[in-house]
């Protein structure tokens, strides 16, 4: 019916939040996967904060989402927030979201060496106690940055 009332797919609310990010930040998988079927889905229309969807779905661990978004090709998997502090990798690094880095990093889109606002790159993220199956993912990558860290 959406498609043949010439719904506006990319609309957005008074927050700029779009159908996609509203579907994304909600967890409605179906919905996002529709979305993608129908190819109404711009996967990297950012909201007020300058989030995408997938910076979304690594911010709130929807993982069958981060999968689907990542799956399509125009995805940009090293978008960043308004104040270009995270990237889908560096949010579900910091997350502590095993799964979700492992999706990121499988689909080799991401760029495990990108700087933060703070100079931390994504390994110095991950760095901390608990998190040795992350550094461990990032360094079989062969691409991560070592030269900062002070343990491994």
């Amino acid at each position: 019916m959406a498609l043949q009332t010439g719904f506006k797919f990319n609309s957005r609310d008074r927050t700029r939040s779009s159908l996609q990010s509203l579907a994304v930040e909600g967890g409605f998988t179906e919905i996002v996967r529709l979305l993608l079927i129908i190819e109404k889905f711009n996967v990297n229309i950012k909201d007020d904060s300058e989030n995408t969807p997938l910076l979304k779905a690594a911010f709130h661990g929807h993982m069958e989402i981060d999968k689907l978004l990542l799956a399509n090709e125009k995805v940009d998997a090293n978008s960043k927030d308004m104040m270009g502090r995270y990237t889908p990798l560096s949010q579900a690094i910091e997350r502590g979201d095993i799964e979700i880095v492992q999706q990121i990093v499988a689909t080799g889109k991401a760029d495990p060496n990108w700087t933060l606002d703070s100079s931390d790159v994504p390994l110095l993220i991950a760095d901390k106690p608990g998190h040795a199956e992350i550094v461990q993912l990032l360094l079989a990558t062969g691409k991560a940055d070592t030269s900062r860290l002070k343990r491994l």
